[in-house]
């Protein structure tokens, strides 16, 4: 059995729903994160001083938030008990929240989550905040914070057990009885489509120039995919139908039994 770490969003992570637990066991998941921030200073917070009642009733999302704004995801990806990391960027949809809290500067992914938790621990001590994106950064500052992100994620493992899932919104969906529609806010499908576009192109070329010895990263490349309008989670472009998530597993399955790398 080959032991995952998926390090993205329920992409990477549902795969391994359509897999068998024979090939695969996931170890360690750890979502709602942007590579671009993990290597900044996090805001010390530990998940057991918090009111799970005015978060949220899902512990695991609170629990990830916790990761996120403590920055401590990097530590836990040192630590994994692993053999492959499974990764994708679609978490870079979400934009971010900055808050200035006794002159020092902290920068987290803002979620519902997060929203709760800053109006009732944090919104009295704060001394500034606004809400920014990654498409405010220079592509030099992208590659930057992406570079210590994977730097860091390469002491844990080898470039080639790497996967990378590079996959964007859907435009359209279906149903159970085949009716294909078109998602509704076509703009922002655009708009995240086209960031995830340039944060991809970046990224490869990271992981490319860390290749070494004739070893490269693995990537799964999808496009077109179609979203699914009865996905357990919901009608959302990032949710797919099972077609997808099954092709995808059969390719993480070939790059771990034949060690095959492909360089982009």
């Amino acid at each position: 059995m080959i032991k995952i770490f998926t390090f993205g969003s329920c992409i990477s992570r549902d795969i391994f729903n359509h897999t068998s637990e024979e090939d695969f066991h996931v170890t360690l998941n750890i979502q709602r994160m942007s590579y671009a921030l993990m290597p900044l200073e996090g805001y010390p917070l530990k998940y057991e001083e918090l009111d799970m009642e005015y978060l949220d009733d899902f512990p695991w999302e609170v629990k990830m938030m916790v990761t996120e704004v403590s920055k401590s995801c990097l530590d836990m990806a040192k630590e994994a008990d692993a053999d492959y990391v499974v990764m994708d960027l679609i978490e870079e949809r979400f934009d971010f929240a900055e808050f200035v809290i006794n002159n020092s500067t902290y920068r987290c992914v803002k979620t519902g989550h997060f929203e709760n938790y800053f109006n009732k621990y944090l919104k009295d001590k704060v001394s500034g905040y606004r809400e920014l994106s990654i498409d405010e950064y220079t592509d030099e500052e992208v590659k930057k914070y992406f570079e210590k992100s994977i730097h860091e994620l390469l002491k844990r493992f080898p470039i080639d057990k790497i996967i990378m899932i590079e996959t964007y919104y859907a435009q359209n969906m279906i149903d159970d009885d085949g009716k294909v529609s078109e998602y509704e806010d076509k703009q922002e499908i655009v708009k995240i489509n086209k960031r995830l576009e340039r944060l991809y192109g970046i990224m490869k070329q990271i992981l490319n120039e860390c290749s070494e010895d004739g070893k490269n990263y693995n990537l799964i490349k999808c496009e077109d995919n179609m979203g699914y309008a009865n996905h357990k989670w919901g009608p959302f472009p990032a949710h797919y139908t099972d077609e997808f998530y099954i092709n995808a597993g059969q390719k993480v399955k070939e790059y771990c039994s034949i060690g095959k790398s492909g360089l982009i």
